[in-house]
């Protein structure tokens, strides 16, 4: 492993245990039961989900990839993908993340039963959320991934996105 992704692991370790902390914080403190600390938690929650997909695409496409990473893309090859898929996903979701928190923000600051409504919807937000970011992710092209046993990396194929629509 090279610097940049050992400073990657440690830092992103120690982040992981401050979103755990928050979310358990957050979650089971009595002080915080205005909804826009659920909102705050469910926030975390896709961060905490992405950081945890962003290890394969980290380690993936380096030389050298370790062998267990061979094995496991021999043995589920559809992992790659999935896990390609998800990048893109992410991408969305902390998008639209940020945009449920600044609604939050207005709405609750507009009208004064937003509190109650929103800590009785939020799990529904966050579900379209969800769907609406699994809904666009699907009509993005993703390359396929391979490896390369000369390279001895993971690799993706080069082909054009436009002689696939043509054909």
């Amino acid at each position: 492993m090279d610097i940049l992704l050992k400073i990657s692991m440690v830092y992103g370790i120690i982040s992981v245990f401050f979103m755990l902390f928050v979310i358990l914080l957050l979650t089971f403190n009595k002080r915080f039961v205005y909804s826009f600390y659920r909102v705050i938690v469910m926030d975390i929650l896709i961060n905490f989900t992405c950081w945890l997909n962003t290890w394969p695409a980290k380690i993936l496409f380096r030389p050298g990839v370790p062998d267990s990473f061979l094995q496991i893309h021999e043995s589920f090859p559809w992992l790659t993908s999935v896990s390609q898929f998800l990048t893109t996903f992410f991408f969305h979701a902390q998008s639209l993340s940020t945009i449920v928190i600044c609604a939050h923000r207005l709405i609750s600051a507009k009208y004064e039963n937003a509190n109650k409504k929103w800590n009785r919807y939020y799990l529904f937000v966050y579900a379209g959320v969800i769907v609406f970011s699994v809904f666009i992710t699907n009509f993005i092209y993703f390359q396929k991934i391979h490896f390369d046993y000369q390279e001895r990396m993971f690799v993706l194929d080069d082909v054009s996105y436009v002689s696939d629509i043509l054909n």
